[in-house]
């Protein structure tokens, strides 16, 4: 019986058959490992294209609200003084001009606005050696971005605190910056960054807690020694 021609008869393999070979590791010469993309809500403080990269992403959110882009603008402004200023590159004539620009870009909003408020709040803080109040004014500026929607800013805002909080020792400070950037990889649905930042928020509101309480204990003692100290009790000489 002949072969119908017209049937699908498979051909013959010409060559035997070959497995694809996986990638090795130049490091450990293993197997290349699955790696999970990293979210956004990951990128460390300092990993940007240059100071202050990450505000400007919410442009794409404000192309055709003139006050919106106007109020991304004076946060770039000011963020950028904030950072240049840390990292120790702000001295001087640079540091006042910085600053004086971050103004003018303030005056593009509203006088009675309580974001410009906030703004014009950390660029009066922002010197040579920061301040231990500047943590704190940034947080407020971050969560005046956030009511906005305008996440990437409050983001950049909020890691910001959350570094300067860390290297001033304020637990309670960072411990809020942390909470915050949680809820907004909450928001978009980012598991592995919510779950990080919501570890780092708890062990840091523990440190801020003992520290509060070492306190107490120090200033409880401190007042039953000055109760106790002989001629506490003394009448004043008339």
């Amino acid at each position: 019986m002949r072969p119908d021609r017209k049937r699908n008869v498979p051909r013959v393999r010409e060559d035997p058959p070959s497995w694809p070979k996986r990638q090795r590791n130049t490091r450990t010469g293993g197997p290349e490992r699955w790696r999970r993309p990293a979210e956004p809500w990951e990128t460390p403080y300092g990993v940007e294209r240059y100071p202050g990269a990450t505000v400007l992403e919410d442009w794409e959110l404000t192309l055709e609200d003139q006050v919106a882009t106007a109020r991304v603008l004076a946060r770039y402004a000011v963020i950028r003084v904030v950072l240049l200023s840390e990292a120790g590159l702000l001295r001087g004539v640079k540091l006042f001009t910085e600053r004086r620009i971050a103004t003018e870009h303030l005056a593009l909003l509203p006088a009675d606005d309580w974001e410009r408020m906030t703004l014009r709040r950390v660029n009066d803080l922002c010197a040579e050696t920061p301040p231990p109040g500047l943590p704190a004014a940034i947080l407020v500026a971050a969560q005046a971005a956030a009511k906005r929607g305008h996440v990437m800013s409050a983001f950049a805002f909020f890691r910001t605190a959350h570094h300067l909080a860390l290297g001033a020792r304020a637990w309670e400070e960072a411990g809020r910056a942390a909470r915050n950037i949680a809820r907004l990889a909450r928001m978009d649905e980012a598991r592995y960054s919510t779950r990080l930042w919501e570890w780092r928020a708890t062990v840091l509101e523990r440190r801020a807690t003992r520290e509060r309480e070492a306190l107490a204990v120090q200033e409880r003692a401190d007042r039953e020694a000055a109760d106790s100290s002989p001629g506490a009790d003394a009448p004043e000489p008339e």
